[in-house]
């Protein structure tokens, strides 16, 4: 809006200084050829019985033509300012919250950038429930709900405070230029009058509607961060909190910390490193194989990702977390899967390759596809490929995955179910999607000597599996005793330690090479 008023203002000069500098070369001209004169006396002769009217004529057509300048100078003005009015509500629009009149998320970033970082803290609001009420409720009551919210927050606030409501009904309350301490007093005094009235329910249309509020904290003096910050890293880390908040259950207030700060760090390193990590080669697949618990034969490996840098190695329980999130997890797995074919290349043919798909994967058609054409490329049996699916990877969204699995068996792929018990899935499940193998989570597969509630469960699953002629492979086995009861139990496949630790590429050709019996490397293990 300053723009716009310099540029008004400007053109305003300009207009003056054109008309000055008219009016200035027809008194020139007047002065110097008497042009007012001269237009008389022609006007005259060309209509000599408008003599006596010359005068008056030329005059009229002198104030017709200011009249007119006036008239549309006016109505130029009123154009300007009605445009001035849509850029300026426009503008508005962009930094102000319909609903409540507080800052929305560009107003509040704007805020955070024009003032001081590095003395600050903000609390952010979480109104879980809100869809809910949206949902029974309708929106315009949800909308009461959040007003009211913000006019209990303004009435609670310092005039110095920001204020800002956001998308998914969350809430902030900057502190610029109080510290943790400060600040802290505040923050605790809102959270618990707020509780107060989310107990208490809000009034709204006859209806006294509960809500569940949860708050992440930050305070930017509190901590040790080596970049600069502005306003977009301060709310992503509050998301972050909110995030943390919600996996907590009945807690509701989370403080930013050290440890959160690490762990963005780590998602920033990954992020900016992984793509050249992929083409590098930095990335590798590894191999923990399946082994016969009866027979002490190898029929297959579990493709494992490894992260090997010249400063040490990044574990996948920290980057693929990551890169599920942030949608490059399908290029690890492609990269990992041709890697995988193309060694395997050296193995028996009665070796299979197990690897995982995450459900972002199993929805996206193009993940399937590329399958196949690496298969194609580098000449693997799709009868040696398994892969494997996390039980709630196909809860939610069934009947999408009954058809990626069936697609997946059509190549001659087969399919795995991967820690199964830690899930909700169903006999239905098992039946209609078709697994060929179901793989009992390690959680119960260690606690099955000394937990008899763990070996109930394991026992149940291996009969399950019997039930439907499925095999079953018990994951995390780590001791001769693991052994010997998942053989009692009659399991069929095993997983663990004890028969290798996760090799590399040349590790498995000597693994395999070797074929020691399970007994002899569980003695040397022991």
């Amino acid at each position: 809006m300053t723009l716009i008023r310099k540029l008004t203002n400007n053109r305003n000069i300009v207009e003056m200084t054109c008309v000055a500098g008219i009016v200035t070369i027809f008194v020139f001209i007047e002065l110097n050829f008497n042009l007012f004169e001269r237009i008389n006396v022609l006007f005259v002769s060309t209509f000599p019985q408008f003599k006596q009217y010359a005068f008056t004529l030329a005059g009229a057509c002198f104030i017709g033509l200011l009249v007119f300048s006036v008239v549309q100078r006016k109505r130029l003005r009123d154009e300007i300012h009605e445009k001035d009015k849509v850029v300026s509500s426009f503008e508005r629009h962009k930094i102000i919250d319909t609903v409540t009149g507080l800052a929305n998320r560009n107003g509040l970033l704007k805020q955070l950038n024009e003032g001081e970082i590095r003395k600050l803290s903000v609390l952010g609001i979480e109104v879980c429930n809100i869809d809910t009420i949206v949902r029974v409720h309708g929106s315009h009551v949800a909308e009461r709900v959040e007003v009211a919210i913000a006019d209990f927050l303004v009435a609670l606030s310092k005039p110095y405070n920001i204020l800002a409501h956001t998308e998914q009904s969350a809430f902030y309350i900057a502190f610029p230029g109080l510290d943790a301490d400060e600040s802290r007093f505040r923050i605790d005094r809102i959270i618990e009058s707020l509780d107060d009235i989310a107990e208490a329910g809000i009034h709204s249309d006859g209806l006294s509607l509960r809500i569940f509020v949860k708050y992440a904290v930050l305070s930017v003096d509190a901590l040790e961060i080596s970049a600069p910050l502005n306003g977009a890293s301060i709310l992503q880390r509050l998301d972050f909190v909110h995030r943390h908040v919600s996996s907590r259950g009945r807690e509701n207030v989370v403080f930013y910390d050290q440890q959160m700060e690490s762990a963005i760090a780590q998602r920033a390193f990954v992020e900016a490193n992984f793509n050249d990590a992929l083409e590098s080669g930095e990335i590798v697949p590894y191999f923990q194989p399946f082994v016969d618990i009866n027979s002490n034969r190898i029929t297959g490996f579990e493709i494992l990702a490894r992260w090997k840098r010249p400063d040490g190695e990044i574990y996948p329980d920290v980057f693929i977390p990551i890169l599920d999130q942030s949608g490059d997890l399908s290029l690890l797995t492609m990269s990992l899967l041709a890697q995988s074919c193309i060694a395997a290349r050296n193995w028996p043919d009665d070796i299979k390759l197990a690897i995982n798909l995450s459900p972002t994967d199993l929805r996206d058609e193009e993940v399937l596809e590329g399958f196949l054409l690496i298969l194609s490329e580098t000449g693997m049996d799709p009868k040696r490929i398994e892969i494997e699916i996390t039980e709630n990877a196909f809860i939610d969204e069934a009947e999408v995955t009954s058809q990626v699995v069936a697609k997946l068996k059509e190549a001659g792929m087969s399919i795995a179910i991967d820690d199964f018990g830690t899930g909700y899935s169903s006999l239905h499940h098992l039946r209609i999607l078709q697994f060929d193998k179901l793989k009992i989570d390690q959680s119960f597969v260690r606690e099955v000597i000394d937990n008899p509630e763990s070996r109930t469960i394991v026992k149940t699953m291996v009969a399950l599996g019997n039930g439907f002629g499925i095999p079953t492979t018990a994951e995390g086995v780590e001791t001769v005793e693991h052994l010997e009861m998942l053989r009692k139990l009659g399991c069929d496949l095993g997983q663990g330690y004890l028969f290798s630790k996760p090799l590399s590429q040349s590790g498995v050709l000597d693994f395999l090479k070797q074929q020691i019996p399970v007994e002899q490397v569980s003695a040397e293990a022991v």
